[in-house]
């Protein structure tokens, strides 16, 4: 169970490392970032079947679907790694859902919070409920397989 803990430590680790990165990009860099993801689910999505005009639009109308699909995604990943850490130890499933849900609910406050400091972005509660609500889900479902 030691060796499962340390491997979920370095991947819960890493997810922090990696949303940090993320969440430390300047506002123009991260609307590039999830603008080329967005073209590349849109061309799959419509291919060649529409315009340029009209593929644009859809591009468009996507992109807020996807940044939140994204945040809540990431979120989900990070709240199953956690709680797979807390599982490790013998705790009940109550007390498992509750260090979990904290961890996760602490990091996605504070990574808001880091948000601030960056140049040209903002912190925003509705991002901070994608985040939250992706880490519950997680645990909830990470729960079932422990």
């Amino acid at each position: 169970m030691k060796k499962l803990r340390t491997i979920f430590i370095i991947l819960s680790i890493t997810w922090m490392v990696v949303v940090f990165l993320f969440s430390n990009e300047p506002s123009d860099e991260s609307k590039n970032t999830s603008s080329f993801v967005t073209e590349i689910i849109a061309n799959i999505i419509y291919g060649d079947n529409l315009p340029e005009k009209e593929l644009t639009l859809k591009i468009q109308e996507l992109d807020p679907i996807i940044r939140k699909l994204a945040h809540y995604t990431l979120y989900a990943i990070g709240g199953f790694l956690i709680c797979s850490v807390i599982s490790t130890y013998d705790f009940s499933i109550k007390r498992n859902i509750l260090i979990s849900q904290g961890i996760g609910s602490i990091y996605a406050i504070t990574d808001e919070i880091h948000q601030y400091f960056i140049p040209r972005k903002k912190c925003k509660d509705n991002r901070r409920t994608y985040r939250l609500s992706g880490s519950t889900y997680r645990h909830n479902i990470s729960i079932d397989f422990t």
